[in-house]
């Protein structure tokens, strides 16, 4: 990525080059463009160090339906997940991954249950190498449901909506995968549009249908995603607070932590 002007800011991690604010995207009545809109809530999130989420999905994905509490934090690199699907609190597990290590607790209900460590990295040779852009986590899904918007041919500004107690703007478009190699804009890099894109048809994914609330001050208060796959209907729902904020992330220490042994069938 490369500065074009002084307006123009490479953002690491999440994979965005982006415009302030400042520098146009008006329409004729002065007011800021859907896709300017993206641009300054893509740059404002790069610039939190921390935010969580709470996220529901629903339909023909690995598990009809489940729920998970998220906190993401980019510097020291943490990012954490609390699970539970359908079955209620008994299926409920936690993630935690630092930039070395992947811990695992399948039941996190359980009392004295333990942590399960893991390297993150396969040995050397196991796997080609991963763009750093596309491989960080501690960024969380946010900015790539940003530059996935971007992408929409029909993205436009739904309306003013209060959500949480909050006032938003509501954005919307659909994204077709076949299209996003097409979008050559500046919210989202060609490394990761790319990535996506696969992503997404890999999963059979013919659109997907994105909302995106906005506060006033350009960061998201909510979003989702009504993915349509040859095999049914799939939405995500997230709600973000904390932007900023120590998610007061603890890695497993001594006793709690136990070292993965794999298989031996």
């Amino acid at each position: 990525m490369k500065a074009i002007r002084s307006c123009v800011t490479a953002a690491t991690g999440a994979a965005l080059v982006l415009s302030l604010t400042a520098c146009g995207g008006t329409d004729e009545g002065g007011e800021r463009t859907p896709h300017a809109a993206l641009k300054a809530t893509a740059l404002k999130t790069t610039q939190q160090n921390s935010y969580r989420t709470k996220r529901w999905t629903e339909g023909f994905g690995q598990e009809p339906s489940s729920r998970e509490e998220l906190a993401f934090q980019r510097k020291p690199e943490l990012d954490e997940v609390k699970h539970w699907n359908r079955s209620g609190p008994a299926s409920a597990s936690r993630t935690l991954r630092t930039s070395d290590a992947f811990y695992v607790m399948e039941k996190a209900d359980a009392p004295g249950d333990k942590w399960v460590k893991m390297d993150n990295d396969p040995p050397a040779g196991a796997r080609r190498p991963v763009d750093p852009e596309i491989k960080k986590r501690s960024e969380g899904h946010l900015p790539n449901m940003i530059g996935s918007l971007a992408t929409a041919k029909n993205l436009e500004k739904a309306g003013e909506e209060t959500v949480n107690g909050r006032p938003t703007t509501h954005f919307k478009g659909t994204v077709v995968p076949l299209e996003m190699e097409e979008y050559k804009g500046d919210v989202m890099s060609e490394a990761v549009r790319d990535h996506f894109a696969s992503d997404r048809k890999m999963n059979h994914q013919v659109k997907a249908e994105i909302d995106l609330w906005i506060g006033e001050d350009d960061l998201v208060v909510k979003a989702q995603e009504v993915a349509r796959t040859s095999e049914g209907e799939i939405r995500t729902v997230e709600e973000y607070s904390g932007y900023g904020a120590d998610p007061k992330i603890t890695i497993p220490r001594g006793d709690d932590v136990v070292p993965f042994v794999p298989s031996s069938r």
